[in-house]
């Protein structure tokens, strides 16, 4: 593991590594809460922090993938907007999710088998629900 994990509450175990666009990043996820949705663990060597996503189901079986809020604290907020990045450090982020999700089950991460491609699309709103503003 090219990083030290931050938060005491994430083991490195849960977590899948991944070659980003810049550098290895890893993502985990971090349990739920029904009024946040799935909570993941993002991780590359200059930023960590959770990210949260709702899923909608669509009627062919699969689904797309709305994350929208980001927290230093695990299934807690106080919630903040990724666009204070750099817009270089921001695409790279989104973009290293984007191959998470494009690769990984959602519903089995650490299975290591193939995509059961259920994830249709994957939309950033980036706190837009929390903030009024929107960034895909």
């Amino acid at each position: 593991m090219d990083i030290e994990i931050k938060f005491q509450d994430i083991r490195p175990s849960s977590l899948v590594e991944m070659a980003g666009v810049d550098e290895n990043f890893y993502v985990g996820n971090a349990g739920s809460r029904p009024d946040l949705g799935s909570c993941y663990f993002y991780g590359d060597k200059n930023d960590q922090f959770f990210f949260y996503l709702k899923s909608d189901a669509l009627d062919s079986g699969h689904y797309n993938v709305n994350i929208y809020a980001a927290s230093m604290n695990r299934l807690a907020g106080p919630f903040f907007s990724m666009t204070h990045l750099q817009d270089k450090k921001f695409k790279s982020i989104k973009s290293n999710i984007i191959k998470f999700f494009s690769t990984i089950d959602f519903f089995y991460p650490l299975s290591g088998a193939p995509p059961n491609i259920r994830q249709k699309e994957v939309v950033f709103t980036w706190g837009g629900e929390l903030f009024g503003e929107s960034r895909r």
